[in-house]
């Protein structure tokens, strides 16, 4: 409960200490910068991995205005609102967290390039996840694959509604729905129960 907003509060750490400026071709951090803030986080990511988990803290830090880019430097510092955000307990900044994450329409987890016309809502996604995730008894263990299940069979359409994909796709987009539905939609949802 308490990582995500542990590693929020590392990154400005990192960023009041250290000298950064973002990359003059690509506007990005430097690997070197990327890879000395993974080593601050309470759990250090694989460093051949893709570098997602440290590009959702920068977003939301980004997001609540945590940090600022120097426009003729380029260099990266606390924001504005830092001084106020420490000040926060780890459950205020987590809850905090956790209402941009459920209502952040600019933040996709990793496994979503299965969109089919356009970029849909992720947050009616997300706010499904989470009412089913309030259903499960709490003196229970549910798997993943009957968690799945359940959702697949109870609302299927989590991202385009049926009448989108008729629309947009044609009958046979939703012919082969239920066939694609664990590799799109049961995909994403794993990537939100791992990540976020």
């Amino acid at each position: 409960p308490i990582e995500l907003p542990w590693d929020l509060l590392s990154t400005l750490a990192f960023f009041a200490q250290s000298d950064v400026a973002l990359n003059l071709h690509n506007n990005e951090l430097p690997k070197r910068a990327l890879k000395r803030l993974n080593e601050q986080f309470l759990h250090p990511d694989d460093p051949e991995r893709d570098g997602f988990y440290i590009g959702m803290v920068l977003h939301f830090a980004d997001s609540l205005s945590l940090l600022h880019v120097d426009e003729e430097t380029r260099r990266m510092s606390p924001g504005p609102r830092a001084a106020d955000w420490v000040k926060l307990s780890f459950g205020a900044q987590a809850r905090r967290l956790f209402a941009l994450w459920l209502e952040d329409r600019r933040w996709f987890e990793p496994t979503t390039q299965f969109y089919i016309w356009r970029t849909p809502d992720p947050t009616r996604a997300r706010k499904q996840l989470v009412a089913y995730l309030r259903e499960c008894p709490l003196d229970t263990w549910v798997s993943l694959d009957s968690f799945l299940s359940h959702i697949q069979a109870k609302t299927p359409y989590l991202l385009y509604t049926q009448d989108e994909l008729v629309r947009y796709m044609g009958v046979a987009a939703l012919r082969e729905f239920t066939t694609r539905w664990m590799s799109n939609e049961g995909a994403l949802l794993i990537s939100m129960l791992t990540t976020t």
